[in-house]
């Protein structure tokens, strides 16, 4: 599981900053296992966020460390 800097459980849905706090984006899985990373084409774990205009953006987990996703508001719940 990943978790933003306060400790947090990221979740899907969640709206969330990338790029330094400059794009708005809502995560849109979470890869974990093997499987996840084979169905998404990637070869790490990480976390895959809807970003418009950039459409899917894949974070590794590694860079996560340096570059951290910022949490916005969590999904609305119908």
């Amino acid at each position: 599981m990943y978790e933003y800097k306060d400790g947090s459980d990221m979740q899907v849905g969640d709206q969330v900053l990338i790029e330094e706090g400059q794009t708005k984006g809502t995560i849109k899985q979470l890869v974990v296992t093997k499987e996840e990373q084979e169905q998404c084409t990637v070869p790490v774990g990480g976390v895959m966020v809807l970003a418009p205009p950039y459409g899917n953006v894949f974070l590794p987990d590694f860079t996560l460390v340096n570059h951290p996703i910022e949490f916005v508001a969590r999904a609305v719940q119908h």
